[in-house]
This record gives C-alpha cells, sequence and structure tokens, in this order.
C-alpha cells in the first residue's frame, strides 16, 4: 500500500512525486491524479508574481511566509476542521446532493470532472494559486441542485482553519439546474492565535453555475485571525434569466485577495454583488471583480463599501466589459471607502469596456475620512468621539446590509460587525 513519507511536508520542497503520492494516499480515480499532475506542472511553469504585475503589484505577497509554509495531508492531526450543514430529508429526497467535495469526485465524477478540468483548463498558464490549489486541494463542498427543486432552507458551508504556520487548499462547485432556487452562506474562520504568530496560508478555488432561470442568494463570511493570508478565486457562468445575489463580508485575515469573474451568457441573465469591508491594524485587502455582459438585455450592479482604520489598505479593480452582442445590458458599479485614520490607504480602480453601442453604464467610486461636520452634529447631542464614530461607519454599511433578508443570517452579519466595531475580535 502507498503511505505518504510523512504527514507534513514542506510547502515549498513539494514535486511532482510529492503530489503523486498525495493522490495513491488518498486512493483517489485515476483521473484524478492526472488533473492534479498537471495542475502542479502548470503551477510550477508560471513565474511567481510580482510587484510590477497590474493584477499583484498592490499585495504584499511577502506576508506569506512562503518558503516556510507546511502542506497538512488528508489525515495529518493538525488538519483544518470543516463542517456542513446538510439538506433536510425533504430536499434529499428531491435528489438535492451536498457532498464533501472528496466524496463527491467518486460519487458524482460525471458532474464534477469535467468542471475541474474546465477549470485548470482557464488557469493555465495565467493563474499560478489556482493551479496550486487545484493540485493540491482537499477539503470543501459539492452542491448539486436539481431542475425546478427550491431548497427549504438555506444552506451553512464553514471552513474552519486553526493550524499555525501551514496551508490548507480548497474547491467548491455549485450547480444549480433550471429553475431551481437556493440560499448558501458560506464562512471562512480561525481561531484568534497568539500575537506575532507565523503566517498560515489559505487559498481556495470555487466555480457557481447558475442554469436557465436559477436563483442563487450567496452570503460569504470571512472572519480569520490576522495571521492567516487568503486568496480565494470565483468563477460564475449564469445562462438565460438566472439571478445570482452575493453578498461579501470581509474583517479577517493578514492579507486577503479575491478574484471573482462572472460571465453573463444568456439574456436576461441578472448578476447583484455586494460587498462589504472593515479593516484595522496592518490589514491587506485586495479585490478584483469582472464581470461579462455575453448576452443582450443583462443586468449587473456591483457595490463595495470599505471602512479602515490604523494603517489597513484595500484596493479594489473593477472591470465591466459589455460583448458586441450584449444590446440593451445594463451594468453599474461602485466602490465607497471611509478612512477612519491618516494612516488608512484605500485604491478604487473600476473600468468600463464597452464594445456594444445601445448600453447603460455607469461607474463612481469615494474615498475619504469621516465627515467632520457629522461628528460635530452627533458630539453636540452628546456622543462621545467613539460612539459617534460607530454609528457613522454602521449608517456607511447600512444601505448594503439592509439588503440581506430578515433572519439568522442577517443577525449574525450584525454581531460580526458590532464586534469588530467594539474591538472584540481581531477578526
Amino acid at each position: 500500500m502507498t503511505t505518504m513519507p510523512a504527514d507534513i511536508q514542506n510547502l515549498e520542497e513539494l514535486t511532482r512525486t510529492s503530489v503523486e503520492e498525495f493522490s495513491n494516499f488518498r486512493r483517489e480515480p485515476s483521473w484524478l491524479k492526472d488533473l492534479r499532475l498537471a495542475a502542479w506542472e502548470a503551477y510550477a511553469a508560471l513565474p511567481w508574481p510580482k510587484r510590477n504585475d497590474e493584477e499583484w503589484q498592490r499585495t504584499d505577497l511577502k506576508a506569506l511566509g512562503f518558503p516556510h509554509l507546511t502542506f497538512l495531508t488528508h489525515d495529518s492531526q493538525e488538519r483544518k476542521t470543516e463542517n456542513a450543514l446538510l439538506v433536510s430529508d425533504s430536499d434529499l429526497k428531491k435528489g438535492v446532493q451536498v457532498l464533501p467535495m472528496p466524496e463527491a469526485v467518486s460519487k458524482a465524477e460525471a458532474l464534477v470532472r469535467p468542471r475541474l478540468e474546465q477549470g485548470l483548463a482557464n488557469a493555465q498558464g495565467k493563474d499560478k494559486f489556482t493551479c496550486l490549489t487545484l493540485a493540491l486541494s482537499s477539503a470543501g463542498l459539492f452542491v448539486h441542485v436539481p431542475r425546478g427543486v427550491i431548497l427549504d432552507a438555506p444552506l451553512h458551508h464553514l471552513i474552519s482553519f486553526n493550524s499555525l504556520q501551514s496551508s490548507l487548499f480548497f474547491t467548491n462547485i455549485l450547480i444549480a439546474e433550471p429553475d431551481s432556487h437556493l440560499a448558501l452562506w458560506e464562512e471562512v474562520a480561525s481561531n484568534v492565535a497568539p500575537d506575532n504568530s507565523p503566517a498560515s496560508f489559505l487559498s481556495g478555488w470555487n466555480l457557481i453555475e447558475l442554469q436557465e432561470n436559477a436563483q442563487l442568494d450567496h452570503l460569504k463570511l470571512q472572519h480569520l485571525d490576522t495571521h492567516v493570508c487568503y486568496i480565494s478565486s470565483e468563477s460564475i457562468t449564469q445562462e438565460r434569466a438566472s439571478s445570482l445575489h452575493q453578498l461579501s463580508m470581509a474583517a479577517g485575515s493578514k492579507m486577503s485577495k479575491t478574484i471573482s469573474r462572472t460571465s453573463l451568457l444568456g439574456p436576461a441573465a441578472h448578476n447583484e454583488m455586494l460587498g462589504v469591508l472593515f479593516g484595522d491594524g496592518q490589514q491587506q485587502f485586495d479585490h478584483w471583480a469582472f464581470q461579462t455582459h455575453v448576452a443582450p438585455n443583462t443586468t449587473s450592479h456591483l457595490e463595495y463599501r470599505g471602512a479602515l482604520k490604523d494603517s489597513a489598505r484595500s484596493s479594489f479593480v473593477g472591470l465591466v466589459k459589455i460583448e458586441k452582442e450584449a444590446q440593451k445590458s445594463n451594468a453599474h458599479q461602485s466602490n465607497r471607502n471611509l478612512l477612519l485614520s491618516r494612516e488608512a490607504r484605500a485604491d478604487a480602480i473600476p473600468k468600463l469596456e464597452i464594445i456594444a453601442n445601445d448600453v447603460q453604464c455607469g461607474h463612481a467610486s469615494a474615498t475619504g475620512p469621516v465627515d467632520p461636520d457629522q461628528m460635530f452634529y452627533l458630539a453636540s447631542r452628546g456622543l462621545t468621539p467613539d460612539l459617534a464614530e460607530r454609528m457613522i461607519v454602521e449608517g456607511f454599511f447600512e444601505p448594503v446590509v439592509s439588503k440581506i433578508p430578515p433572519g439568522p443570517v442577517l443577525e449574525r452579519v450584525r454581531k460580526f460587525l458590532e464586534e469588530k466595531l467594539e474591538g472584540k475580535s481581531r477578526a
């Protein structure tokens, strides 16, 4: 029987043989081992990103401490913990599948395999970290909702990553067939580590496929501790009349970089992406959003808001592309940032690339400190500076947060922001 040389290996010292042994140890099908090896070769062939590369010039990759990271194998006692709240019995009877990714590669190969292969094809020669993730992924969730199924309750997927000076890679695949509807709450978290703990690294690749008239309500909540560096890539495709409502919230990590690519492939597809970011200390956030309108009469709305204090940094790059065939499309993006200290900094770079001639498009960005007139007004009503600032930040986020439907998810989000504002949690 093939065994791994060790439960924990140094990430930088992994080789093609290490990847092959890793797959053998997990007793994976041959097609998956071949995919891992191809992904590893693609990763090794790409150079390490440089600060003069446009996509990485605002990301401090030195924060990763890459040479010292270890790779946690499947059976390591120090590995991550993962929790997926399963669907109800009634939904299972409708044919809904919710499986940990290691199970899905065998139980749902016909659905998983072509999507992993396409993900690798898209990343080869372009995306070093996605290739690495596909080569070493050991966690994640697979969700498949059949035609016409409406889930009774939201799904909650938690990845809790609590190891120090280590790395973990995960892949998520969600497929919603025509006329289906679901809500997904995706949470990435870690425990608070001692000050000056060595960096850890979490990397994920997500695929969301919404077929005709499918609907997804998607909440993404990231509250990793400030020793964790996080890189995430997301690929979204939407067919005719499909609808995605996504809210991303980030207040954790040492360094976070997220790249989202959306393709509106069918007429009347609608995409709404909202984001809330709250950084303090020396946290760094870098978010890239690409929205491509391929079909006519498609709509997209992107709005991200960030509040930064101390010497925190954030950058936002948004690109809306309207293809020639996407006539009568409507797209708007905005990024607004509130600076709560002189040392905080936010960069916003919205872009439009319009080839069609009958569209409605726009973008906006604004960055600045708290309005002194607002602070004076609240102080004149007896509020302390700290309480006044808190109320202003809450009001700044409210246009986005208020779009979450009433219920446990909204309650969790408000508590999440409250803890951050009160400084109870470093994440």
